[in-house]
């Protein structure tokens, strides 16, 4: 055993427990029931802790803010897009209570609709790391659709989010699903898009319609309701 004199909560004893599995990691680090390709959280944060580098201190929502142009102004040229970050919020016309606010939606003149937009995710290193993983093992499925590698579970549940596109917006077409995170040293690590097309999620979309629609009758019934006097 090596003893390194370092003090808690220092500066040096922080950047030597990066990339470690330590006491309080150890049980993250244990498999997730007896499915062997399923970890939990540490297993993930050690995983990154040695690809990723350590940014301590910003606000996670103000670092999603920060990285949307920059993720959006690399979709743009890799892609070859036209994405503004500026889109606006989008309503349906079937109902006005339903709606979504993109990240970056298509530049198209007044009058028109854009035919694509991006979702930008800059989630934690460890769940970046993760979905990266899941998303290149989701490709050797013989029945792969792009909805697959959209996070869908208890800490991260995006696919919901992703089908609103198409179904606010009837002349969207392609959604850029995109997980972004500067803090991988590697370049290849630091964005993963994701590419939707609409017939890839035509189900969910009448699903997904049917299920707001129900809910949001069930509500004004509610509201109504509840503000009359008893």
């Amino acid at each position: 055993m090596k003893i390194y004199a370092v003090e808690q909560n220092s500066e040096a004893w922080f950047d030597e427990r990066r990339g470690k599995i330590t006491g309080s990691k150890a049980k993250g680090i244990r498999r997730q029931a007896r499915n062997p390709k399923k970890r939990y959280a540490g297993f993930w944060q050690v995983l990154a802790e040695k690809l990723a580098i350590a940014r301590d201190g910003e606000d996670p929502r103000d670092r999603g803010h920060r990285l949307e142009p920059e993720a959006i102004a690399r979709l743009n040229k890799e892609y070859g897009l036209n994405l503004t970050n500026d889109p606006g919020m989008w309503v349906s016309d079937v109902d006005e209570d339903i709606g979504v606010s993109p990240d970056g939606a298509e530049d198209v003149p007044e009058g028109k609709l854009p035919t694509y937009a991006a979702e930008i995710k800059a989630l934690d290193s460890s769940y970046h790391i993760r979905y990266i993983y899941e998303h290149r093992q989701n490709l050797k499925h013989p029945a792969y659709n792009p909805i697959m590698s959209v996070p869908n579970d208890s800490e991260n549940n995006f696919q919901d989010q992703a089908v609103q596109y198409f179904m606010v917006n009837e002349a969207l077409q392609t959604l850029y699903f995109v997980l972004y995170d500067d803090r991988f040293v590697h370049d290849h690590l630091v964005m993963l898009v994701i590419k939707i097309e609409r017939e890839d999620v035509a189900d969910l979309i009448r699903e997904q319609m049917a299920v707001q629609y129900d809910a949001l009758t069930e509500i004004n019934q509610l509201v109504k309701v509840l503000t009359e006097e008893q």
